[in-house]
């Protein structure tokens, strides 16, 4: 109880973790509808220690507006200066402009990064010249012929077969 005392200076190096995104904004540009895009988004840890990150949808975002963006992971720990990569996936489902919002957090730490994602569902466009073929009556086994166009009004290649020809369909 009477012993003297010892003064003891402690000192640390105090880290918050921090990670940083390869780019936060994401635009998968025009995708067919029933097409997907697959973009590859790269986390990369700054500091000496582990990180833990995660992603989240913004409280205030519509659910419908997030689910045309689908990630590959949505959470992990990278170790020390490490860089992992994660995919994005935009998955049109109708003709129209797409755009969401998601947030990169990391765990102790207070900076957090926003990543938009934007894309536009597109559709294949095709249409006939003439739009309305009239042939009119036909007898049996004989000959009749009609010249139509079909005509590609999108920059996707089309494929058109016919069910009762082609055996391969």
């Amino acid at each position: 109880l009477n012993s003297p005392s010892i003064d003891i200076e402690v000192k640390a190096n105090i880290v918050v973790p921090e990670v940083k995104l390869s780019q936060d904004t994401i635009d998968f540009g025009n995708v067919y509808i029933g097409d997907c895009k697959i973009i590859t988004l790269q986390i990369q840890n700054l500091k000496e220690i582990s990180a833990e990150w995660y992603i989240e949808i913004p409280k205030n975002a519509n659910p419908e507006s997030t689910s045309w963006f689908v990630f590959s992971k949505m959470k992990d720990t990278l170790g020390p200066l490490a860089k992992e990569n994660i995919e994005i996936t935009f998955i049109p489902l109708e003709k129209k402009t797409y755009s969401a919002q998601f947030i990169l957090k990391c765990q102790h730490s207070p900076i957090t990064q926003k990543i938009v994602c934007t894309g536009i569902g597109d559709e294949v466009e095709i249409a006939f010249s003439p739009e309305q073929i009239n042939i009119g009556p036909v007898l049996p086994y004989s000959y009749m012929e009609t010249i139509f166009k079909i005509i590609n009004k999108s920059a996707c290649a089309v494929e058109v077969y016919s069910l009762d020809f082609d055996t391969q369909y």
